[in-house]
């Protein structure tokens, strides 16, 4: 079967999207399908991933059906590469980017059966910390969002994360059952290189947050909760990001204002792969404030490592098994700290998240659950 994967992003860009759709294109080619990504590229550009084994193309093109952001590039490009690729089954991942936005419009043209694999919707988002920005932004994406229904109508089926979420991320899940539109609930595959060695919590001796340092994923949270909790200038902090951004300035001045002991808070870059991983493994215990989030691979990392979590409720964070979701900062910390003071629950939940990850987020699980989902609906 020959597969076409479609993603804005892609490794080496290091991106939560992109490496999952690395990950789709590995499964399905170790399955013994033909895999070809479409992605962006700084230059039209055809080579082969080491990693998937799939053959990546690269176009010049960004943007979505948005008015803020409207496409822009190699348009006719892309257009001219899906309507003359012979493909069997088309994966559309993420709505509202240029590599779903064009492919939805060139559906009339092509036989293959096609899906779009959600990765949380964000038509709907609104921030309290920027209220006319995100008024603005609500504005501009009414007319995609009204659109969905006839998007759908355009696919032979969809794959989503979760059965259910807890909040607007999910909309496009909602609007699949109302038109009863087929669908699939397929995971996303937790992944590493090696076995992760199970610490006990004796062994572990620091709190850890991993994301870009951006304010959406919520460090200045993981900060207020930190220092309300009995962690505070006791256990260490540590803050991993690819790279280091203006953002860190202003998180070691909160850091201050807040009474943290500077010995006790550090802030990391490049940290990836292998490194990564034996983080999750020597944490006690991982904080995540992220603003907006669908299934988040640092949870399902720290799952695999048998590090209990504490994580801002959104999308489907909590729904996962293995930490504490917390609808607000007070809950956060309430769950920090009993965490931290009950021992028998930190190894429940780590046992928890483990036994998870090998029943929904396992290699063979996902594979089973993607070949599956790619049966739904009948060819256009």
């Amino acid at each position: 079967m020959r597969v076409l994967l479609t993603t804005p992003t892609y490794p080496p860009f290091n991106s939560g999207l992109g490496n999952a759709v690395q990950q789709q294109a590995r499964v399905l080619a170790r399955a013994g399908h033909h895999v070809v990504v479409a992605t962006a590229g700084n230059s039209r550009l055809s080579e082969v991933d080491d990693i998937s084994g799939a053959l990546v193309e690269r176009f010049v093109v960004s943007g979505s059906e948005y008015l803020l952001k409207p496409l822009r590039g190699d348009i006719k490009g892309y257009k001219k590469f899906l309507e003359s690729s012979q493909f069997d089954v088309i994966v559309l991942n993420a709505w509202q980017n240029w590599a779903t936005d064009i492919a939805l419009n060139c559906f009339p043209n092509i036989s293959a059966k096609k899906f779009l694999y959600s990765h949380g919707l964000s038509t709907r988002l609104f921030f309290i910390r920027q209220p006319l920005r995100s008024i603005l932004r609500y504005l501009c994406w009414i007319p995609y969002h009204l659109s969905l229904r006839a998007k759908m109508d355009r696919l032979n089926g969809l794959i989503f994360l979760e059965e259910k979420g807890c909040d607007c991320r999910f909309d496009d899940l909602v609007i699949a059952h109302k038109s009863e539109k087929p669908f699939a609930v397929v995971p996303n595959l937790a992944n590493r290189a090696s076995q992760p060695v199970l610490l006990g919590r004796h062994e572990r001796r620091h709190l850890v947050a991993v994301g870009a340092y951006h304010w959406l994923k919520g460090h200045d949270f993981v900060l207020k909760v930190y220092a309300s909790s009995s962690a505070k200038n006791v256990i260490p902090l540590h803050f991993y990001g690819q790279e280091f951004t203006p953002y860190v300035l202003s998180l070691k001045k909160l850091a201050a204002t807040l009474g943290i002991n500077p010995d006790f808070v550090s802030f990391h870059e490049g940290v990836s792969g292998e490194a990564l991983y034996q983080v999750y493994e020597q944490a006690l215990v991982l904080i995540n404030g992220s603003y907006t989030e669908c299934q988040p691979l640092v949870l399902l990392d720290a799952m695999v490592a048998g590090t209990p979590y504490v994580a801002k409720a959104s999308g489907g964070v909590p729904f996962l098994a293995g930490g504490v979701s917390a609808a607000s900062e007070a809950e956060a910390v309430a769950g920090l700290n009993e965490l931290l003071s009950d021992v028998a629950l930190w190894q429940h939940l780590s046992t928890q998240g483990i036994a998870r990850i090998k029943a929904r987020h396992s290699e063979q699980v996902f594979a089973h659950g993607l070949l599956q989902a790619l049966e739904l609906g009948d060819a256009a």
